[in-house]
């Protein structure tokens, strides 16, 4: 009867949103397994596009309505020797701060290059931006653009530590006609670490 009909479409309804929450919680947690301590302590080859997807898969729900987010990724795979779990930590500092720094509308873009010996990651955002007499300090420890309740002013100073670990550089611009943009660069292989990656 129509009763029937009706319980049977709306079970056939929950049956699918099942379906897609599980399989968000499968990817949320694939995911947080390349942020796991076990994973920082390897320095091994691994797929800068599958780090910088898992990221966006953990940072989905902070995404506020309005904002567009653009992937310019040259390659499907691009692969260097690193401590994949504390890179996607880097790009999830990064991202955050972009988030934060767009009120209402606004464009996020992520542009991975692969170069002849080194890969290069710049994320652009239409937000704020960061005045000139604070782009010197906003990889020191404790500084911070944000109110109290949003930052420790340690979330960029730990990447930047993180990036000089691997022998690579993260420097901060201006994006244009507004907002900022973190241009990041790492080696291939740091050659520091080519006894340890050919035993791999």
């Amino acid at each position: 009867d129509e009763k029937s009909s009706k319980l049977i479409g709306d079970m056939n309804d929950m049956i699918v949103a099942i379906e897609e929450g599980a399989k968000r919680t499968r990817n949320i947690a694939k995911s947080l397994r390349l942020f796991s301590c076990e994973d920082t302590e390897n320095y091994k080859e691994s797929d800068i596009i599958i780090g910088l997807e898992s990221t966006f898969t953990l940072l989905a729900n902070r995404f506020k309505e309005g904002i567009i987010v653009e992937k310019d990724f040259e390659k499907d795979v691009m692969t260097i020797f690193c401590y994949p779990g504390q890179l996607n930590q880097v790009f999830m500092n990064v991202l955050l701060n972009a988030i934060q720094s767009i009120d209402g509308e606004g464009k996020i873009k992520v542009q991975v290059r692969d170069h002849d010996t080194e890969i290069s990651i710049v994320i652009s955002d239409s937000g704020v931006g960061i005045p000139d007499d604070k782009k010197q300090k906003i990889f020191e420890p404790f500084f911070t653009t944000k109110d109290v309740q949003q930052g420790t002013g340690l979330g960029l100073s730990i990447s930047f530590g993180i990036i000089k670990k691997h022998n690579g550089t993260i420097e901060v611009r201006d994006n244009e006609p507004k907002g900022t943009q973190f241009i990041i660069c790492l080696p291939k292989r740091d050659s520091q670490f080519k006894n340890i990656a050919s035993q791999l």
